[in-house]
């Protein structure tokens, strides 16, 4: 299992008009207006993520969000912290901020879990998965077939 602190997203409407009038007598205005609305992406809830070898949960005290793997249609990583996941349930995406590097293990394991069918908490005989950190702080994951030894580190 995995714990971390995370953030979660949604997509709220933001709406105002554009336009003008002008009077022309006491009471009387000639104008016009417009409304225009675009999408705003909104922190709603900060809590944790705790991810099982079933499922992904967010936990908070504003809201809870709980995702099974089989239900997971995409997964996005737009840049360094943010994932969208699109399931198969919900009509919009769950959006999560977590810290670097554990968004790139989160990725790696909500794939690895998705894609197949993980009986026991333990991974399969002969994967590892191993991070790998250079000096300027970075981490990222190598995945591969191996030997003996299978941990999991974040």
């Amino acid at each position: 299992m995995l714990e971390a602190g995370a953030a979660l997203y949604e997509y709220r409407k933001k709406s105002y008009r554009v336009g003008g009038a002008v009077r022309v007598a006491r009471g009387v205005y000639i104008g016009a207006s417009e409304p225009i609305s675009h999408d705003e992406l909104r922190q709603v809830a900060s809590g944790a993520i705790a991810l099982t070898n079933q499922r992904l949960v967010f936990l908070s005290s504003q809201r809870t969000t709980s995702i099974e793997h089989a239900d997971v249609l995409s997964l996005d990583s737009s840049g360094t912290s943010l994932i969208q996941i699109h399931t198969a349930k919900r009509k919009t995406p769950v959006i999560l901020t977590v810290s670097d590097h554990d968004a790139a293990l989160l990725v790696l394991l909500i794939k690895l879990f998705s894609a197949g069918n993980f009986d026991s908490r333990y991974l399969p005989d002969g994967l590892v998965i191993e991070p790998v950190h250079n000096g300027s702080g970075d981490v990222s994951v190598n995945v591969r077939q191996g030997a003996s030894g299978l941990e999991l580190t974040r």
